[in-house]
């Protein structure tokens, strides 16, 4: 997840990946392409999504099988926040309240990934309105 205050991620995403994908070539004597789609942005506007959105991106590796708990990913600034190590960059603090509440928080499956996912897909996240089937008499 990632803002920019100047409202220029796109020409952002476009210097990175361009320049991390020369890199991968160069290295791997690669002539493919690196990455297999464009990137996605999504604007979240409030902070339901937000924190929802966070908690989807931290249980990435968890999903993925990698780790038991979300904390336990090495390349996660999650684990950097809650082990109080050094990142090296000055980054914003997702920590609401107390360490062990936002670990339990983060670990926790009581959301609808899918709802967040969907949402994710979309230029402006917003959640999908249950669809109710109308009887007409």
């Amino acid at each position: 997840m990632i803002w920019t205050p100047n409202n220029n991620i796109d020409r952002f995403m476009y210097t990175m990946n361009l320049n991390m994908s020369k890199c991968i070539r160069q290295k791997t004597k690669r002539i493919n392409r690196i990455f297999g789609d464009r990137y996605k942005w999504t604007l979240i506007t409030d902070e339901f999504h937000y924190n929802n959105t966070l908690r989807y991106i931290y249980q990435n590796p968890l999903r993925a099988c990698l780790v038991v708990n979300c904390e336990d990913y090495s390349y996660s600034t999650l684990n950097y926040y809650l082990n109080d190590r050094d990142f090296g960059l000055e980054l914003f603090n997702p920590i609401i309240g107390d360490k062990s509440s936002f670990k339990n928080w983060v670990n926790s499956e009581d959301y609808d990934k899918e709802v967040i996912k969907i949402g994710l897909k979309k230029p402006l996240f917003k959640r999908e309105k249950s669809r109710t089937s109308r009887r007409f008499i």
